[in-house]
């Protein structure tokens, strides 16, 4: 059996998930990351083969209920099945199919045998928690028998060798012990590298602080500078101003000049030239609208009057419509006229062939011989018995000669002679069962002897230091495990601190060679500006400004200007070069911590070297009594661990040894027993071994037994036999007259129902068959005719119809089709309706600009023309202004204040 497709529907966290397999593929892989679904694809396989577990383990998505897992699976012959499961008591078994009917619960036993879900998942379904468990279940015994047994029944070998080379490269890998060649140690001495990198390069919290400040006092001094340099750019800005407005202030002067020529234009109104200009726009405007309006009016009556709409038809369009929506049923109709006819025709000729097959020639003949339904139910009921009469029959004919053919088989048995009776021989050998049983374990238990033996000797040789007398060990006092274990703790804990302080102080050696390259590094850059050289130059240069505000001169002046340069020099050093002035402050204040680091780290090592010693003697002290020369605390600890296993072997090996010999004393006092019934029998078996020779008298009596009650139970078969014979034979007397009188009854029928007298039970199925499909097939003769006749009339009455409408409003069109006239008249109507309204649209058009054609007609107002001659002149007055109309004159000392002419463009001369 193999998988086609697996279809997870409702099941975990999956819902609607399916896996097709390639039927040619000799492995399918099915891959994924982790909470992918992997597992729970696994255990929905289980659950799909076997039913769903009372538990209901994955329902935390679905309701358990919904929970639905379906499949296609195939033999090897190529049978199929699809099939789904549901959870639940009964009826889980499901069709693939959308109604899921029940499948009976054996439909996969042709697929599955004989195998149930543990072997299926022991075989198949493994996962990696129970391949762990059977590992470990195989290697609980000990030694290396787990692994020959893994190794005999998976067929492969050298897993011994393979398992120590894993410990090997596990040893090279960690253990408690530190060494600098295992790669756990490596790589924690380089995280401890890496750590105390980051500490070195780590800013401490103060000397961040102290550059804050710092820096927060340089940008004060920045933002001082600043104001002053922009007061003194706005007052260049003011003056660069000034002097770029000298000419724009000339040339206002020379505008205003020429204004004053036009002083007669005053006395005018506020906002003349505005209303002037408005006035004159209007009738513009109004003149272009009155011609517009002409045009338009012109333009709509030649449309109107060119425009024809025929009344006809729009009073016609109602019907029209109405027939036009009946056209498609009369298409319909005459497409399908056609084909009903001929199921009618059909139905004919069915009936005909129908009763032909009763003999009945015309179809009248046979609704006129048409049969009740009282009669042909009475007729079936008839056939069904007789055919229930006739299986019966024939099954008791059947048993009839079977139970003759017993009966003879018995007459002619007969036992070969007088056999005896084996109970007291049985009853004998029963009592002696529990000894017998004990006898059974005598191999096994010589195979523990062997294997305990050689487990010793292996152990043995395995302790690390080795023993030589195991019995004198044993006797000896030796340290327990958790004292020994206490012993390692201290000295783990002393070497860790050891350890630790040793490393404390090489790095503390380290940080401060560090420091000390850092700081002469960073010296030998150059001069390092601190914040006191850089107060003095300040204070330098304070003193000079008050001198030379005190008392004037050219020294004085140039001795300022020097402590200002190097007051400035100094601090942009100090904020070009912050980063490594804030270094070498920071790097002081870390060689002076690392000093007394150093001191205490030096007497903390000599301290922890005098706890360390004091541990290993007192943890050498524990085996001074014991033969053995003491070596790591772990491997002391695994030696001590393999001494108590040894101390459990020893007495495995004792108590294996008591109890083959008792079995061998059990084994010598039984046999005579066994021989003498061997003899009582006639077992000629005396050179076995009493377990042997206990299952040969087993067999021997049962063979005896066997054959002593089939002698006894002969007799009492025989008469059994008789008497079902005889019964049989009157059951058959009593269904020879039921068969009588249903023949009487079949007979009566067979004429009600229009068979002749002589008429056969397949004659009678025959004639049911026929007059069942009669009664149907009449009806639908009936209907389709129905039909037919509805279809003529239907099509009649829409052809008149067409005819009146076509001869009212279309005489043209009365030779055209029915359905072709309908569809152009429809057409025509719409196109009669589309100008009606097209032509009420256009007068309403008309009207509206008849209306404004004589609102437009008004005389232009006479002002206009009075104020002609002042047109030209004002009409330049209408252009819109570059700059203000009056700008006040400039003050003189602000006309020759600046000297550099500003790009400006030109004010517009009036």
């Amino acid at each position: 059996m193999r998988f086609t497709r697996l279809d997870i529907l409702r099941y975990g966290a999956l819902t609607d998930r399916a896996l097709a397999f390639r039927p040619d593929a000799q492995l399918h892989v099915i891959y994924g990351p982790n909470e992918a679904g992997k597992s729970s694809a696994l255990s929905a396989i289980s659950d799909l083969l076997f039913g769903f577990p009372t538990a209901a383990e994955y329902s935390f998505l679905h309701d358990a209920t919904a929970l639905r897992v379906g499949a296609e699976i195939e033999t090897r012959n190529g049978t199929k099945l699809g099939f789904r499961r549901r959870r639940g008591r009964k009826n889980t078994l499901l069709a693939a199919s959308d109604a899921e009917e029940a499948l009976p619960e054996d439909a996969l036993a042709p697929f599955l045998g004989t195998l149930n879900r543990d072997v299926f998942q022991r075989a198949f379904g493994l996962d990696s928690a129970s391949l762990r468990a059977g590992g470990q279940s195989m290697l609980k015994s000990g030694g290396e028998i787990g692994s020959l047994l893994f190794s005999a029944a998976s067929g492969l070998t050298g897993l011994s060798d393979l398992r120590k080379s894993f410990d090997a490269e596990a040893d090279t890998i960690y253990a408690p012990r530190r060494s600098k060649d295992r790669l756990f140690y490596q790589v924690l001495d380089s995280h401890d590298e890496a750590r105390k990198a980051e500490r070195d390069n780590e800013l401490k919290s103060g000397d961040w602080k102290k550059l804050l400040a710092e820096q927060a006092e340089l940008e004060a001094e920045l933002a001082t500078i600043k104001t002053e340099r922009e007061t003194t750019k706005q007052t260049l800005e003011r003056l660069r101003k000034l002097m770029r407005l000298e000419p724009v202030l000339r040339e206002i002067d020379r505008e205003q000049d020429q204004l004053a020529q036009y002083q007669a234009l005053g006395s005018l109104p506020p906002g003349f030239e505005d209303a002037l200009e408005r006035a004159l726009d209007e009738s513009r405007r109004n003149d272009d609208a009155h011609r517009a309006a002409e045009t338009e009016v012109s333009r709509l009556g030649d449309e109107i009057a060119a425009l024809h709409v025929d009344d006809a038809l729009i009073a016609a369009a109602g019907s029209i419509l109405a027939r036009h929506a009946d056209k498609g049923v009369y298409m319909k109709a005459r497409e399908d006229i056609a084909r009903v006819r001929g199921e009618v025709e059909d139905f004919d000729t069915r009936l005909v062939q129908l009763g032909r097959r009763l003999g009945l020639v015309r179809t009248d003949d046979l609704e006129r011989h048409q049969p009740a339904d009282a009669d042909l139910v009475r007729l079936k009921t008839l056939l069904e018995e007789g055919s229930e009469l006739d299986r019966s029959l024939k099954q008791l004919h059947l048993r009839l000669e079977e139970e003759r053919e017993a009966l003879r088989r018995l007459d002619e048995a007969n036992p070969d002679s007088r056999l005896i009776d084996p109970k007291p021989w049985a009853e004998q050998l029963t009592a002696l069962r529990p000894e017998l049983s004990d006898l059974a374990g005598i191999e096994n238990l010589q195979v523990r002897v062997s294997r305990a033996e050689s487990d010793l000797a292996a152990a043995v040789a395995r302790l690390d230091p080795p023993v030589k007398d195991i019995d004198a060990l044993l006797a000896s006092p030796l340290p327990d495990l958790a004292a020994l274990s206490s012993h390692r703790k201290l000295i783990d804990d002393a070497r860790a601190v050891h350890a630790r302080i040793t490393q404390t102080l090489t790095t503390v050696k380290a940080d401060a060679k560090t420091v000390a390259d850092q700081m002469a590094a960073l010296e030998g850059q150059g001069r390092i500006v601190s914040r006191a050289d850089i107060m003095e130059a300040r204070q330098l240069r304070d003193a000079g400004l008050a001198a030379f505000g005190a008392k004037p001169s050219a020294d004085k002046l140039a001795d300022v200007h020097k402590a200002v340069q190097n007051a400035d020099e100094l601090a942009d050093a100090a904020l070009t070069d912050a980063e490594r002035v804030s270094r070498h402050a920071q790097l002081s204040l870390r060689q002076h911590e690392i000093e007394h680091q150093l001191t205490n780290a030096r007497a903390e090592a000599r301290e922890s070297d005098i706890a360390l010693s004091d541990a290993i003697t007192e943890f050498e002290d524990l085996f001074r009594s014991v033969p053995v020369s003491p070596l790591s605390p772990e491997r002391m600890l695994e030696w001590r661990r393999g001494v108590e296993a040894l101390s459990h072997q020893v007495d495995a090996l004792k108590d294996a040894r008591d109890a083959l010999q008792t079995a061998r004393l059990k084994e010598e006092r039984l046999k005579p027993v066994l021989v003498g019934l061997a003899d009582a029998i006639g077992l000629a078996a005396t050179a076995l071994p009493p377990a042997a020779l206990a299952r040969a008298l087993d067999r021997r009596l049962a063979e005896i037994a066997e054959r002593w009650t089939e002698s006894r139970s002969l007799e009492g078969k025989r008469h059994s036999a008789v008497d079902a014979l005889q019964r049989l034979e009157e059951r058959e007397t009593v269904l020879r007259r039921e068969v009588d009188t249903w023949r009487a009854s079949f007979s009566n029928a067979a004429t009600m129902a229009g068979l002749p007298d002589e008429a056969t039970v397949e004659m009678a199925a025959a004639a049911l068959d026929v007059w069942r499909s009669v009664p149907d097939l009449l009806a639908e003769r009936e209907n389709r005719r129905r039909r037919v006749r509805g279809m003529q009339r239907d099509m009649e009455t829409f052809d008149e119809e067409i005819r009146s409408l076509c001869t009212k409003v279309a005489p043209d069109l009365i030779t055209v089709l029915a359905d072709v006239a309908a569809g152009l008249l429809n057409d025509r109507a719409v196109d009669a309706n589309a100008a009606a309204k097209h032509k009420a649209a256009m007068s309403a058009d008309l009207e509206r600009a008849t209306l404004s054609r004589a609102l437009r007609h008004a005389p232009k107002d006479p002002a206009g023309r009075a104020c002609g001659p002042c047109r030209i002149r004002l009409a330049r007055r209408r252009r819109p202004r570059t700059g203000p109309r009056r700008i006040a004159p400039a003050k003189p000392a602000e006309r020759t204040a600046a000297a550099v002419p500003l790009p400006f463009q030109r004010t517009r001369r009036w």
